[in-house]
């Protein structure tokens, strides 16, 4: 599961959590013959805050639970994609992790057993 960016219409190119998640998934699938899958539309983005104007770790833990919520057919009783399941969870950069540790948090209080975080780079707040 990627976290979600913020529709840029300026800057149209795909982002890189997605991407990652949707190769990881596949050489998962071909590696170990087991069935993994990729859901690009289990967390949602519903705001906008410009962490680059953010500066402490209080601050960006807060825009990041305005920012981020689970889609609405994973909150239902019959959601079986992350019920029970062990997630990865992927972004492109971590910072403070606040983005991280909210997503992780809405995964598994909706369903799943166990969130795995993974993080293609990293950059340091300051």
């Amino acid at each position: 599961v990627p976290v979600p960016n913020y529709p840029d219409y300026e800057r149209p190119e795909p982002r890189c959590a997605s991407s990652i998640a949707a190769g990881l998934a596949g050489i998962i699938r071909i590696k170990n013959r087991k069935n993994c899958n990729y859901y690009n539309d289990v967390l949602v983005r519903i705001g906008e805050s410009n962490k680059k104007l953010i500066k402490n770790r209080a601050a960006r833990r807060e825009a990041a639970e305005k920012d981020y919520d689970i889609a609405e057919d994973i909150k239902t009783a019959e959601n079986s994609r992350i019920k029970d399941q062990i997630v990865l969870l992927i972004d492109d950069i971590k910072t403070s992790g606040s983005t991280t540790k909210v997503c992780a948090g809405l995964l598994l209080d909706n369903g799943a057993r166990e969130v795995i975080i993974l993080c293609a780079a990293e950059t340091k707040l300051g």
